[in-house]
Parts: structure tokens; C-alpha cells; sequence
């Protein structure tokens, strides 16, 4: 009931209840391998958004719990520690070591990607993966790699229009990121 709760919480948009409803979830009895995985992923992906100074507790926990939750469903587990690298991203970002972010970023773009090769027609896989080159884009720029980021950004343009060619009347939030990715 606490988890359901804090599900409730988080729909609402209060994060701040939600991630504190979350923590005090994790800290009953009673939840299965599963729900603690996601509960303990999504804690991390509402702390990385700003709290990011103490995160890496919380990434071992929560790799240790997607190892252990889905180690025999793939997509689930992809998926998983492709968001768990956003959060290492986000974390070696606050930490101002741009290697280490380009490296977590180009590690989540890997996954998403191999879940895109699972689930070809899935839209929103697709266009997570094209956030995900934006985002390896723009660590790589971090990092001085000029050419490699304006690769990255022609791999991101590639993967919004392609999604935005299967729509009849494109989302002009799909419009916006290739004009950015192009920019």
C-alpha cells in the first residue's frame, strides 16, 4: 500500500512527497524483488533531477536490485540499467568529470538502443533513444570532441524523423528536437 501510494503521490506531481513516499516504501516489509527494483530506480531518477551529491549508495542498491529482480527478463533489465546510466551520467555530472559522463551517457544510449532493436515499433523507445544521442551530444562536446558530437546529433536527427515519417500530423515537440538536434 506504501509503494501505491507514493504512485499516487508522484502522479500528482509533487516529486518532493512522492521521492519522500518512495523512501519510506523501501523501508517497510512486504515488497517483492520487483517493486523494490523499481522503486528503488525511480527514487534515483527523481534524486539525480537534483539531489545528485548522494547518489552512488543509491546506484549500488538499486544494481544490486535490477540484478536480482529481473536478471531472466531482458527488456525489463535493459531498460533499467539504461535509466540507472542516466542517473551515473547525471551524478558524474554534478561531479564535473565530463569523461565519466560521456562514458555513462554513450552506456545508456547502448541500451536504449538495443531495447529499439527489440521493439522496433515502439515510438516512445525511439524517441527516448534519440534524447539519448542529444544527450551523448552533448557530453561529447563537453569533452571537446566536436566531430563525434555532430555525429551523434545527425544519429538523433535520423531517429526523430524516422518516427515523425510513421505519424500523420507530426508532434511538434518531435518537430522542435529535430530543428535542435539540426541546430
Amino acid at each position: 500500500m506504501k509503494l501505491r501510494r507514493a504512485e499516487v503521490i508522484l502522479a500528482s506531481g509533487d516529486a518532493g512527497k512522492g521521492a519522500t513516499a518512495l523512501q519510506d516504501a523501501l523501508a517497510s516489509e512486504g515488497l517483492s524483488d520487483d517493486e523494490t527494483a523499481h522503486a528503488r530506480l525511480r527514487l534515483l531518477l527523481l534524486q539525480s533531477k537534483k539531489n545528485r551529491a548522494a547518489l552512488e549508495d543509491g546506484i549500488a542498491e538499486a544494481e544490486a536490485s535490477i540484478r536480482k529482480a529481473w536478471s531472466d527478463d531482458e527488456a525489463r533489465r535493459l531498460r533499467a540499467e539504461a535509466a540507472l546510466d542516466l542517473v551515473k551520467a547525471r551524478m558524474w555530472e554534478f561531479k564535473n568529470d565530463g569523461a565519466k559522463v560521456l562514458e555513462s551517457s554513450l552506456a545508456s544510449l547502448k541500451g536504449y538502443r538495443k531495447l529499439a532493436a527489440m521493439y522496433p515499433e515502439s515510438p516512445a523507445i525511439a524517441l527516448t533513444v534519440g534524447r539519448s544521442y542529444l544527450s551523448s551530444a552533448l557530453a561529447a562536446e563537453g569533452e571537446g570532441a566536436v566531430s563525434d558530437a555532430a555525429r551523434l546529433r545527425q544519429e538523433a536527427v535520423e531517429v526523430f524523423t524516422a518516427v515523425a515519417g510513421k505519424q500523420e500530423n507530426p508532434d511538434p515537440e518531435l518537430e522542435y528536437q529535430i530543428a535542435s538536434a539540426n541546430a
